[in-house]
């Protein structure tokens, strides 16, 4: 007498090879998704923010970067750390009372970067830049002026 095993039909073995090559191509995938992970947890921070620079291109804050990119010793090794929109007000408590720019225009973004210096070594650099009055947009040829100034 024919054990189970012995009496399989060849569609039930492909089903089962079909299984395991379904098996390892999910164990592969999840293996390579996994070593992606650990590459991007251990990219230095000035890669990692190129790779944020792509879809945020057009904001306010890489506009920002972008005017004062070429003052950089190693504009490469430079990453934007953080940004704040700033808005001028006549309250002394307000932080934003004190900021230089704000005495000259409505609106500005300060924009905070780290970047290597001429020593090898990482400084924060922070930079503003004016915007239009609606804070949408930056002010090129008054952000020119404030570089040129400040």
């Amino acid at each position: 007498m024919a054990t189970d095993k012995e009496v399989q039909s060849p569609h039930s073995i492909e089903d089962e090879l079909r299984r395991k090559l379904d098996t390892q191509k999910k164990a592969l995938i999840g293996g390579g998704i996994l070593v992606v992970l650990i590459g991007l947890l251990m990219t230095p921070p000035h890669i990692k923010d190129k790779l944020v620079a792509i879809p945020m291109y057009f904001t306010l804050e890489r506009q920002c970067f972008r005017e004062y990119e070429d003052r950089l010793k190693d504009p490469w090794s430079a990453y934007v750390t953080g940004s704040e929109l700033l808005k001028r007000s006549t309250d002394r408590n307000n932080p934003d009372y004190y900021e230089p720019i704000l005495s000259k225009y409505e609106k500005a973004i300060q924009v905070s970067v780290q970047a290597k210096n001429g020593f090898g070594a990482y400084d924060e650099q922070s930079f503003d830049c004016p915007l239009n009055s609606r804070g949408t947009a930056i002010l090129k040829d008054e952000t020119l002026m404030w570089r040129i100034s400040h």
